[in-house]
């Protein structure tokens, strides 16, 4: 009797692929698109600066998709909000005619 079930042939695809641990290529196709994907490259220049989460069984290494793209959205929270904590770029009008009374003040 050979009884198989819907279970036993799921096709992988990117939505029941996010809890398991996938190799670096596998992990640039879920997370993103063909037209934006990095370079296996930076994924592994990534994991060496220890920037992403990944997993190391033997000599090789695996990555939960979930993990890298909570950390992923982590990490560009972070850069946002040091970005909000810099000064402007440029001076504001009243910072500027400050500027130039202090310099006019020193000249004379």
């Amino acid at each position: 009797m050979n009884m198989t079930t819907e279970t036993d042939t799921i096709i992988p695809t990117p939505e029941n692929e996010m809890d398991r641990l996938v190799s670096g290529p596998r992990l640039l196709e879920i997370l993103w698109d063909e037209a934006s994907r990095p370079s296996i490259r930076w994924l592994r220049d990534q994991q060496r600066r220890r920037s992403i989460p990944f997993m190391r069984v033997g000599r090789l290494i695996w990555f939960c998709p979930r993990q890298v793209k909570d950390h992923m959205a982590q990490w560009q929270l972070r850069a946002r909000e040091r970005r909000s904590l810099r000064r402007p770029p440029f001076k504001t009008e009243v910072q500027a005619m400050h500027a130039v009374g202090a310099v006019s003040a020193v000249q004379q």
